[in-house]
Order: C-alpha cells, then sequence, then structure tokens
C-alpha cells in the first residue's frame, strides 16, 4: 500500500530507528550519505530531463522512501550476524504490518519462509507462516491464507507452542467463519477458548470473546454478541490495547446501526476513529468509515456519507481487500437509491454482488440482495424485488443466520 505524506515519513523514520538501533550509528551515517547523493543525482537528471514537476513532489518522495527502505533491508545485511539479520528481518516485517505496506511485509516473511528457511528457527518460521496467514486474509486470498495457518500450526503442534496453537486455532476459527463455515468456526474458537483458559491466556481470550461477538452479529444474535463486547471492553480498557478497543467499538457501532440505534453507533464509530488515529491504523479507521459512511446514509446525509466512503475505498483499494470494497460498492449503492438514482444504484449493487460471490461472501451477499430487493421495491419492479429477496434468504440460510431471516419473512408481511 503507498502511505502518503506524513504517514510515510513516520513509516520510514521508524524503520530507520530500528536499523539503527540494531546495526550501529555507523550504519545511520553511511546509508544517510547513500540517500542525500542518490537523490541529488536523481533530482538532477529529472529536472534536466523534466520527468517530474515540482508540483509532482508527493511522487518524489514516494520514490525516496521506496528506495530507502530497499536500501535498509540492503545494507543491514552487512552489519548483522546472520541469526541477527534473520531477527531484524522479522522485526521490520512486523513493522510493516503495523503501516498496512502488506506487500512490503509479505515480501520479508517470504524470505524467511523460502530463501531463509534452513536457517531460521521452527519457531520463526512458524510465527511467519501465521503473520503471512494473516496478509492473505486481509487481502482476501483466502485459500492461500489456509495454507499459510496450516503451515504455522503443524510448526507450533511440532515444536509444542501451546500459546502459538491456541493463536493459530483461533486465526483458522475466524477463516472459517469467513468461509461460511460458521459451525465450524465456533468450534475451533471454543477449542482455542478451553487452551487459552487453562494456560490463563488473556489476550488471546479477549481476541477470541472478540470474534464470538462477531459471529453471533451475523448470525443477528444481538444481545449474545453485546455481551461479548462488553468483556472485551472491560479487558481491553484496563490493559490499554488500543488495537483491540479500536476494534470492538467498530462492531458495538455496527449492532447499533443494524438495530437503527444511529446516535449510538456514530458515538462508538468516532470512538474507534480516535483510537486508530492515535495508534496509527488506517485500516481500523477505514473499517469504521464504512460504518458511518452507511449511517449517515440513513440518516440522509448523503453528501457527507459519500465523502466518508470514498475515504474508505481509496483505503481498501490500496490495501487490496476486495471484500471491504464489496462493501463500499453497497453503501455507494444504497448513497444512490435514496437519492433515486436508480440505474446507478444497481450498477453498484453488481459491483458488490460479483466482489461477493467471488470470494463467496455470503453474510455480505446476502445483505446486498436485501438492498437491492429495496431498491427494485422503489422502482416498481416488485417481482425482482421478490426475487431477490429469496436470493438474501437462501444466502443467510447457508450460513444459519436464523434471526437475520425471521427479520426479513416478518418486515415482507
Amino acid at each position: 500500500m503507498m502511505i502518503k505524506g506524513k504517514t510515510l515519513q513516520k513509516f520510514i523514520q521508524e524503520i530507520s530507528g530500528i536499523a539503527e538501533q540494531q546495526c550501529g550509528e555507523q550504519f545511520s551515517v553511511i546509508t544517510r550519505s547513500i540517500r542525500n547523493e542518490r537523490e541529488r543525482l536523481l533530482n538532477s537528471v529529472w529536472d534536466k530531463e523534466r520527468i517530474l514537476a515540482d508540483s509532482d513532489s508527493s511522487i518524489k518522495l514516494h520514490i525516496f522512501r521506496e528506495i530507502d527502505f530497499d536500501t535498509i533491508i540492503t545494507y543491514s545485511a552487512s552489519y548483522l550476524e546472520k541469526p541477527d539479520y534473520l531477527n531484524f528481518l522479522f522485526t521490520i516485517a512486523e513493522q510493516c504490518l503495523k503501516y498496512l505496506e502488506f506487500d512490503k511485509a509479505e515480501r520479508l516473511f517470504n524470505l524467511l519462509v523460502i530463501r531463509y528457511k534452513k536457517e531460521t528457527t521452527p519457531e520463526m518460521q512458524a510465527k511467519a507462516h501465521h503473520r503471512l496467514g494473516k496478509i492473505y486474509f486481509y487481502k482476501s486470498r483466502l485459500d492461500l491464507a489456509v495454507i499459510e495457518l496450516d503451515k504455522s500450526l503443524k510448526l507450533f503442534n511440532k515444536i509444542g507452542d501451546t500459546e502459538g496453537i491456541a493463536t493459530v486455532t483461533v486465526a483458522r476459527g475466524i477463516l472459517s467463519i469467513e468461509q461460511n463455515e460458521t459451525a465450524r468456526g465456533e468450534t475451533l474458537l471454543k477449542e482455542a477458548r478451553a487452551i487459552a483458559e487453562k494456560e490463563k491466556y488473556s489476550n488471546l481470550l479477549t481476541t477470541i470473546d472478540m470474534n464470538l461477538g462477531n459471529l453471533y452479529h451475523l448470525r443477528g444474535d444481538w444481545d449474545i454478541a453485546m455481551e461479548h463486547f462488553q468483556r472485551v471492553i472491560d479487558v481491553a480498557a484496563r490493559t490499554e490495547n488500543d488495537d483491540t478497543l479500536a476494534r470492538v467499538y467498530n462492531s458495538i457501532a455496527i449492532i447499533y446501526k443494524s438495530t437503527r440505534q444511529y446516535s449510538d453507533a456514530l458515538e462508538h464509530i468516532r470512538k474507534s476513529v480516535a483510537i486508530a488515529d492515535k495508534i496509527n491504523n488506517q485500516y481500523l479507521k477505514g473499517l469504521s468509515y464504512l460504518v458511518e459512511a452507511e449511517v449517515l446514509c440513513l440518516q440522509s446525509d448523503f453528501s457527507a456519507a459519500t465523502a466518508i466512503l470514498t475515504t474508505a475505498f481509496s483505503i481498501f483499494s490500496e490495501v487490496g481487500d476486495r471484500l471491504s470494497m464489496a462493501e463500499a460498492y453497497k453503501i455507494y449503492g444504497m448513497i444512490n437509491r435514496q437519492q433515486r438514482h436508480y440505474d446507478i444504484a444497481f450498477s453498484f449493487f453488481e459491483n458488490s454482488m460479483r466482489i461477493n460471490s467471488e470470494y463467496d461472501n455470503l453474510l455480505n451477499l446476502g445483505e446486498t440482495y436485501v438492498e437491492l430487493a429495496e431498491t427494485q421495491r422503489q422502482d416498481g419492479d416488485f417481482f425482482k424485488a421478490e426475487e431477490s429477496l429469496k436470493a438474501a434468504i437462501d444466502c443467510f440460510k447457508k450460513i444459519k443466520a436464523v434471526t437475520r431471516i425471521k427479520h426479513l419473512k416478518s418486515s415482507k408481511n
């Protein structure tokens, strides 16, 4: 993902700081000297050949910082012993994940599990495969995520790392839910809970509660979901786990949106965004913006909804999160329906359904069919609206979202 402006600068500054700490001051002196000379020469060529104008300063900045990153990775190998260099690569890859630089993180973790496979410890291999599973999950490459998580679980089992086993079991549970295998996902999460409770892995228990809450939300069991989310808030606030706190506020906002408590939804969205700003997590901010845009649409604030939604779309587009882009298309469709731009709304819903069908995301597909049905009804095509509602119910049946089906059937009567 291209990180722009201050965030890009902060990313490189943090990477440079880690490199100086591990490689020494001489490393920083030499790489700074190389950087200054390189930038002087490139600027000279660009000016002479009129390749980039002064107005292209953001492009120049991005190119320079990309080169800085590659230079740090390359030169650090000469300043560190091999075990230290491999630990350094892992640390940098983790920072890339933090700043949503998924392509860089993927490249570094793959270096560790492929090129340096024989030189890394089984524990590092297991962790790297786990992180690759997370990256592919965010990129909606669920097939690759399964492969990486299975490799990670096998390695953690081999070395007897109980916490690693529980952590990857949670990830496999989440992935199963995403693949519409909700019963299996619930079983895996509860298996992980049994391990976490026995070993007193408090942070992991919070993650499990978070995802069980999301599962019950998926099914439409709002009250049970809220119980799990409240437990997450209690622990995350006490331990100052900002990332988890931002996520749970966003999840609670979705429940309030679903139950039409819009003021409460916006209150929790803004809490989530404030924390995401604090920890500089653009992806989390994008997730909150999706919910905020839908709430603003439902409140008929179409201009603000469109602006916020476009910001979210750009984040997911750069990350490569196709499923979140599909959700954005659905909301674009809702905004245009509310403004009676039915043809435009239909085109957005078609984009959303195509992506959700491609990734077999039945929850989002079913929700999009519901919105499509309402648009068809408003446009006077009651037969197509009935067919779309049936399609939505079929989607919800496959993921056992019984409460959602009951709500749809009652709203038709």
